[in-house]
């Protein structure tokens, strides 16, 4: 509740030198996790829905100092803000082939 509460009063700029790194700690190799049978409905579903998708919307790219094509900014190795768009289109299939509600914002 603080976090959305700064959120709502404090100014849509970002000032990068309070920003830092998480930690490695906080992070889950892709390779690591474990692979399912994707035949294993019950169990999909069961995952799905404990996943949740973040999206950036129009505007924040501006706000955060990016100039230029946004669409085209790399935001994770090999991945545009536009390759995210993309699989936007990959979540609506998850949630209408498991028949459960991907969370996404």
């Amino acid at each position: 509740m603080r976090l959305y509460s700064r959120f709502l009063t404090e100014p849509s700029t970002i000032d990068w030198s309070q920003m830092r790194q998480i930690g490695s700690q906080h992070e889950i190799p892709y390779d690591s996790l474990p692979s399912i049978d994707v035949k294993d409905e019950e169990k999909c579903r069961d995952i799905l829905k404990r996943v949740v998708v973040v999206k950036l919307n129009g505007g924040l790219g501006t706000t955060m100092g990016c100039h230029g094509p946004k669409s085209l900014i790399e935001v994770r190795p090999g991945l545009s803000f536009l390759d995210f768009a993309l699989l936007q289109n990959k979540v609506q299939f998850l949630q209408t082939r498991y028949k459960c509600r991907i969370k996404h914002g």
